[in-house]
């Protein structure tokens, strides 16, 4: 389930159970702080919150027609940040159709046609957007997709929301060499690497290549892997970080990650 704040309209991250794929309404600490809203304006805000999210979904499942700049107009007027908007809105309903495909209820062609709304997406939100796309010579983090796996935009909406964030972010995609990854992380001199993974078999390799490599890491390096490959596995690898799917909690980590490279 996707947590929301009813007042700021803010996404919480998710909860228990991973594979429902509704959202849920609360209250973030800033707003339990400040309580400047009435109930009356909570209950309205989430009622246009669940009806935006079910135009989205009808988009996905029934095919229906929607240009991706009314999605991020609609946002805006709703109050829903860019960042919250991929992470809290479009990545739920990706999640749902990749599972709809596992069951045999969704076609290629759906994935397909919903993906390059979310590639307008992507531009519309890019294009308002006043930060310059570059490149960097160094970086804090690399994020990347494991080898063998072409779909990006969940490092795309890490990148969106970290960026803004002002943390240096490298991407690397649609599918690249564990063993690249790790020599761009060294060049960049990155102390993060966030890999996503589609697939159990992804996953496994990565946790092999990544105990290989161990002994040959000269820098501090930390790993944290998310995406649907760790939902298919009941017993995910232990020796790196798992990536829960809320922004906010990987940002606070590599916060902490940075701080030690700085009091070291």
């Amino acid at each position: 389930m996707y947590r929301w704040c009813s007042y700021c309209q803010k996404f919480l991250g998710e909860k228990e159970p991973l594979k429902d794929f509704s959202i849920t309404h609360g209250i973030c600490a800033h707003c339990k702080k400040q309580m400047k809203l009435k109930a009356v304006d909570c209950v309205e805000k989430s009622k246009e919150l669940g009806a935006f999210f079910s135009t989205l979904r009808d988009t996905l499942l029934l095919r229906k027609s929607i240009e991706a700049s009314e999605v991020v107009r609609t946002a805006k007027k709703l109050g829903i940040a860019p960042t919250d908007l991929l992470a809290g809105v479009i990545q739920p309903l990706l999640y749902e159709i990749a599972e709809l495909q596992n069951r045999g209820q969704a076609t290629v062609i759906q994935e397909h046609c919903f993906s390059q709304m979310v590639e307008q997406i992507f531009y519309e939100i890019e294009k308002g957007s006043k930060r310059q796309i570059k490149s960097p010579s160094r970086c804090d983090v690399v994020l990347a997709c494991a080898d063998g796996n072409y779909h990006y935009f969940g490092i795309k909406f890490l990148q969106e929301y970290l960026e803004g964030q002002g943390v240096r972010v490298a991407t690397l995609y649609p599918s690249c060499p564990f063993s690249q990854v790790l020599d761009y992380a060294d060049q960049t001199r990155a102390r993060v690497i966030g890999i996503s993974v589609a697939l159990p078999l992804h996953l496994k390799n990565l946790a092999k290549e990544w105990e290989k490599a161990l002994p040959s890491i000269k820098i501090p390096l930390e790993l944290v892997v998310g995406g649907q490959g760790i939902r298919q596995m009941k017993r995910p690898p232990k020796n790196f970080r798992i990536y829960e799917g809320d922004p906010r909690e990987f940002h606070e980590f590599i916060s902490s990650v940075l701080h030690r490279r700085k009091v070291a």
